[in-house]
């Protein structure tokens, strides 16, 4: 198991106790929350406990981060000029529909939820 995690009330960095009571199949107790095993439980551990993508734009920086995404969110946000200058790819998007900017490309697919005109412009 991975760093703080316990399962059926082991023993655990971070994770706090767990009766056996409270046992749940095909989930880890750890962080005091349960984590369904596969994916949700390796996001947990990447973001919580596994950083290893450092900033690299600046040494004073010191950032580390839990993936790759999340590192190219935080240039944008917080080293703009260097991910413009090191091609770090764009974390904007745009409704083709509309033309309505967002600061992140995920925002269009709920933008186009909430707005059926620009779904039926688009043909979706």
């Amino acid at each position: 198991m991975g760093y703080g995690m316990q399962s059926n009330g082991g023993e655990g960095g971070q994770s706090g106790s767990n009766s056996s009571d409270d046992e749940m199949a095909g989930h880890e107790w750890c962080c005091n929350k349960w984590h369904k095993k596969g994916r949700d439980l390796n996001r947990h551990n990447s973001s919580i406990h596994n950083h290893r993508f450092p900033c690299r734009s600046n040494e004073a920086c010191g950032k580390v981060l839990a993936d790759n995404k999340a590192r190219n969110r935080h240039y944008w946000v917080h080293h703009q000029r260097w991910a413009q200058e090191n091609n770090i790819p764009s974390l904007e998007g745009e409704c083709e529909a509309c033309g309505q900017t967002f600061s992140r490309k995920d925002r269009i697919s709920r933008h186009l939820k909430r707005f059926p005109a620009c779904r039926e412009k688009l043909g979706l």
